[in-house]
């Protein structure tokens, strides 16, 4: 079934599924931009400074959660440092993910996207632990469904269009710019290990993933 599966991904047209996103993806984008509407909201009734603390108090600070702060890698996901920052991971989630659905079902899709992104906080905590910088954003789970999609698609050309092999590799190389260019962090740094990691988890976990929810769908 998992070949049959990467086979499918490899052969269907650029166009399929591209006026609608599958239900747990939408969900994933629609809660990302409902929690930085509420940044927004924040800023603007009580000022940036007010901001600033509810991130810090929301966000990833690798010191504060070796103190305690446990939940926080899972808060962290759903807040953004910017309008860039938010949008980058917004559209390559929507894109990744409406391939990945289909394939993965929706609770394939947010198993994968959590076990991504809380593997990457683990690495990001792990390589800084005395880090007091506010780590925001959701940039290791949607590194895990490229990392996802890019083992499920596999590395060849298809006649359909360029989102296999060259064009795929192109797509990664994009993302890893939009992530320098927007950084993660409240500080403006980028959890590069983070990403990575993310990245490997997702591309190590999909072909399990698939046979679980396959198997018990």
């Amino acid at each position: 079934p998992y070949n049959r599966a990467v086979r499918s991904l490899e052969t269907r047209s650029p166009d399929a599924g591209a006026t609608r996103l599958p239900l747990a993806v939408a969900g994933l984008c629609g809660v990302l931009l409902g929690a930085y509407a509420v940044e927004l909201a924040i800023a603007w009734r009580d000022g940036p400074a007010e901001l600033e603390t509810f991130l810090h108090a929301w966000g990833l600070v690798p010191r504060e959660f070796l103190a305690g702060r446990v939940l926080t890698p899972l808060t962290a996901m759903f807040l953004h440092a910017g309008v860039v920052h938010l949008a980058s991971n917004v559209a390559f989630l929507a894109f990744f993910g409406r391939d990945l659905e289909p394939l993965l079902g929706a609770r394939g899709v947010l198993l994968l996207f959590f076990a991504c992104g809380l593997g990457a906080a683990a690495v990001h905590v792990a390589t800084a632990p005395d880090s007091f910088v506010t780590t925001l954003g959701a940039s290791g789970a949607v590194s895990g469904m490229l990392g996802a999609w890019w083992r499920m698609r596999g590395r060849r050309e298809t006649a359909e269009g360029p989102r296999g092999g060259l064009g795929g590799f192109a797509l990664l190389v994009l993302w890893l710019l939009a992530q320098l260019a927007s950084g993660v962090s409240s500080g403006g740094g980028v959890a590069a290990w983070a990403h990575l990691a993310g990245f490997a988890i997702g591309f190590g976990l999909a072909p399990r993933v698939f046979a679980v929810t396959t198997r018990t769908d």
